[in-house]
């Protein structure tokens, strides 16, 4: 049974994050191939600028964002076109697991239960495991594990948004015609 709601915030959020996903795989197709290489940065800053300002508006705005949102650290990248993508690994697998975990509640009702719950926060444990042993030295994680550990956490957030939207619908639901129905 097909679920999917056209509501004003879980369809355009789709929409907003699968554009935004492939994005990501086309734009190293559009620039030429060893165009951009090494960027190796911080995340929630501008460090890269130089290298992608060049560019025609749509890839400079994808490697724009993912600048700002993401370390890109050249060794934890993926390549297309022998072009860095804009993301990490684990970025990627974060964005791609949110627009499954998104299409998949929006196809198939799911309901807001205490499983769900420890559903969605079993599904990031992997990420902050392998995440915080690589940061304490622990051990060296390679893309592939990024990548699965992006994707699990990814699934669990699409999927928890779009059931929380739904929820919070549902309440509005219920307290307009709890005001209404004087």
């Amino acid at each position: 049974m097909c679920y999917m709601k056209l509501d004003r915030i879980n369809i355009p959020v789709f929409l907003l994050i699968l554009l935004w996903t492939v994005s990501l795989v086309i734009v190293p197709f559009m620039i030429p191939s060893s165009y951009i290489h090494n960027l190796t940065g911080s995340s929630w800053a501008i460090d890269n600028f130089n290298q992608f300002s060049p560019m025609n508006i749509y890839p400079k705005v994808v490697y724009l964002i993912g600048d700002i949102t993401c370390h890109q650290i050249a060794e934890r990248s993926y390549y297309f076109n022998d072009n860095q993508m804009a993301v990490c690994s684990r970025c990627f697998g974060i964005y791609l697991g949110i627009l499954i975990g998104m299409g998949v509640a929006l196809i198939r009702k799911i309901n807001l239960t205490g499983k769900f719950v420890v559903i969605v926060l079993l599904s990031v444990v992997p990420l902050g495991i392998d995440g915080t042993g690589q940061l304490f030295g622990y051990w060296v994680s390679n893309n592939t594990l990024r990548l699965i550990t992006g994707l699990l956490a990814g699934t669990g957030v699409g999927a928890a948004f779009v059931v929380s939207v739904v929820e919070l619908q549902n309440i509005i639901q219920l307290i307009k015609k709890a005001l209404y129905s004087n």
